[in-house]
């Protein structure tokens, strides 16, 4: 099973642009009823490569995929096909990624940025912003087309884990939500700073919550209990994959064993201000990673997890979510408004 986020804010675009870092420069404390463990075992580290791959030369097998609205951010897929949340014009496209065309676009009002499609043919969209209309949690019926909501606050981070959805509220409130009732069941709250990025990602029994700054809390059982905070050094978990719960900041890419509670994996980055979304092959032993580069340059890498050699590097105006096929790296830009094939070989 495979879960996978994009960056809950890209911190220099304009909060019009649908992102959880914008809000009140005062960060929001919570405490919870019993007292995390902390795990910061040193884990063996990969060596960054010298320097990025060669400079960019056009790339053989490049998709463009126009889409038919403004400001895509989150991706996620459900077979052969994309689903594109348009933060900007309130959008959410289908596109069919083998004949490389926009299916249909439904309309679910402004300000969505995660989009998670679950297996019922449910669709859930968490919104930074409402704009006075329309749910925080948007639900749509992949069938039909049927727009419906979860009411809550402000989405930061948004995650599936079975029955059961995860939402991170910006205010750092964790709600676990009957996804067949829509009913929250039982929440805590963590610290996340408001200025900062902020995620979640829901796997095997456990929502794995945390700020640009924070430790990693693992929050799990029917009553929504922490019951660890794993100390990263910093990043947000923005994968689930092999096992592992993946994440990053602009120096470093790390993963977390859940048996252990602990930091396994680290690959040392270089060149990157700041990470806007990832996803990972561990059988590839790869990481595709949306980033910033100095200069406020957009660029999509492929890094080696063994060796933490880049194996790409491709300018993208501003890459806002990513997700992995066999054969693409498929990315959103918002800028350009489009989704992106980038070959994998």
């Amino acid at each position: 099973m495979r879960t996978v986020r994009i960056a809950a804010s890209l911190l220099v675009v304009s909060c019009a642009a649908g992102l959880a870092g914008c809000g009140p420069a005062a960060s929001v404390s919570g405490s919870a009823s019993t007292t995390p463990s902390m795990s910061t075992t040193p884990p063996p580290t990969a060596s960054p490569s010298t320097g990025l791959a060669s400079p960019a030369a056009p790339v053989a097998d490049l998709v463009h995929v126009p889409l038919d609205g403004d400001g895509p951010l989150g991706i996620d897929l459900d077979g052969d096909h994309a689903w594109v949340v348009l933060t900007d014009s309130g959008g959410l496209a289908e596109v069919d990624l083998t004949t490389h065309q926009v299916i249909r676009t439904i309309d679910i009002g402004t300000g969505g940025q995660q989009v998670v499609a679950g297996p019922d043919g449910t669709v859930y969209i968490g919104r930074y912003a409402t704009g006075g209309a329309g749910e925080d949690i948007v639900e749509v019926d992949a069938t039909s087309g049927s727009v419906s909501g979860i009411p809550l606050g402000p989405i930061g981070g948004l995650g599936l884990d079975g029955e059961q959805l995860w939402a991170l509220e910006k205010t750092g409130e964790v709600a676990r939500i009957d996804a067949g009732t829509g009913s929250v069941t039982s929440s805590v709250e963590v610290h996340v700073d408001q200025d900062a990025h902020m995620d979640l990602v829901a796997a095997d029994g456990s929502a794995w919550v945390s700020g640009d700054r924070t430790p990693v809390h693992r929050i799990s059982g029917s009553d929504a209990t922490i019951e660890a905070a794993v100390e990263t050094g910093g990043g947000i978990p923005l994968a689930f994959e092999g096992g592992l719960v993946w994440g990053a900041r602009p120096d470093e890419v790390w993963a977390i064993d859940p048996a252990t509670n602990a930091v396994v994996r680290r690959v040392a980055l270089l060149g990157v201000d700041e990470i806007l979304a990832l996803d990972v092959d561990v059988d590839a032993d790869e990481a595709w990673i949306a980033v910033r580069k100095p200069g406020r340059l957009g660029a999509v890498i492929a890094v080696d997890l063994a060796s933490g050699s880049v194996l790409s590097d491709t300018p993208a105006s501003l890459p806002a979510g990513i997700r992995l096929t066999a054969d693409h790296a498929w990315v959103t830009d918002y800028e350009r408004d489009e989704l992106i094939g980038l070959p994998r070989s």
